[in-house]
């Protein structure tokens, strides 16, 4: 399922980067 990945790769991405972002400032 093509479709399921790009969504799940998306959704992980946003995850991702929203971790990072809120977690960069505090780890540093």
């Amino acid at each position: 399922m093509p479709c399921f990945t790009a969504v799940r790769a998306e959704i992980a991405l946003m995850s991702g980067g929203a971790f990072a972002v809120t977690h960069h400032p505090v780890s540093s």
